[in-house]
C-alpha cells in the first residue's frame, strides 16, 4: 500500500502536507514559530472550550475522528492522538494546518486564520497537546 505509485489519493495528499512542513515549505510566518501561552489549568479548559466548540465535530473529543460522517471528508481527519507522540515540531505543524487548512493539499480541512485568533489556536493547540484532557469536556 505505501510503495511508489500504489498510495490512494486521500494518502498522497495528506502525506504532501506532511512533506511540505518537512522540507520548510510553509509560510515564513509559522516557521521558528513558539506557542507563547503556559499552559496552566485554565488555559487549558479555555483550549478544550475553543476545540469543543470548533475542532470536535470532525476530531471528535479524544482527537480519535471515530463519528458518523467523518470518514467520508477526503482525506479522513489525522488521528490527532497518534501525533501526539512526535517531537515539538508538531505545535509549529498544528498552528501551520489549523490557520492554512487544507485548500492548497486539495483536503477538506478548513483554514481557521480567519475565524480565530493566533493566540485562540494556540490554547487549542495546548488542550491538544495536554492529550485531551476530560476537565476540559464542558
Amino acid at each position: 500500500m505505501w510503495e511508489r505509485g500504489r498510495l490512494e489519493s486521500c494518502h498522497r495528499r495528506r502525506m504532501a502536507r506532511h512533506w511540505a512542513f518537512l522540507h520548510g515549505q510553509i509560510a515564513s510566518k509559522y516557521r521558528r514559530k513558539v506557542n507563547p501561552l503556559v499552559p496552566t489549568r485554565g488555559v487549558v479548559e479555555k483550549g478544550g472550550k475553543l476545540y469543543h466548540k470548533h475542532c470536535a465535530t470532525c476530531r471528535a473529543t479524544d482527537g480519535m475522528r471515530d463519528l458518523k460522517g467523518v470518514n467520508d471528508l477526503s482525506p479522513s481527519p489525522g488521528l490527532l492522538t497518534y501525533m501526539l507522540q512526535t517531537p515539538t515540531s508538531f505545535v509549529v505543524y498544528l498552528l501551520w494546518v489549523i490557520s492554512e487548512g487544507g485548500q492548497r493539499f486539495n483536503t477538506d480541512m478548513l483554514a481557521f486564520t480567519d475565524r480565530l485568533s493566533e493566540r485562540e489556536l494556540w490554547t487549542i493547540i495546548i488542550f491538544v497537546h495536554a492529550g485531551f484532557p476530560a476537565l476540559a469536556r464542558n
